[in-house]
């Protein structure tokens, strides 16, 4: 989903405030969103989701079985892999950082190492 690069995003860029309000709209198939100071587009097609960034960066998402699979090829920061267990979400850059992520209600909470 969109929704996961766009925290991979804010995870990684420290300019940005997770507690920024954010928006999207779907439109005949394509995510329109803006959050954070984030905007741009998504597409899905099939296993495969397509990102465009207002900055002119990209991004793709691959779901294979439980996991997703992203990769830029103008940002190496966004390459890395995400899985969801029960309530948990463990994001795996590839710079090395890891977080996980649990939604309670409206609420994300978020460790980061």
């Amino acid at each position: 989903m969109w929704w996961s690069l766009l925290f991979a995003i804010v995870l990684l860029s420290p300019s940005l405030s997770l507690a920024q309000p954010g928006n999207s709209a779907d439109l005949g198939g394509i995510t329109f969103y803006n959050f954070g100071g984030v905007s741009g587009s998504s597409q899905q097609l099939g296993n495969m989701e397509f990102y465009n960034f207002s900055d002119g960066t990209s991004a793709t998402r691959q779901r294979l079985g439980g996991m997703d699979f992203y990769s830029s090829p103008n940002n190496r920061a966004l390459n890395g892999t995400t899985q969801s267990f029960g309530g948990m979400t463990f994001h795996n850059f590839s710079n090395g950082r890891t977080c996980s992520s649990q939604q309670l209600g409206w609420q994300t909470f978020t460790n980061c190492q």
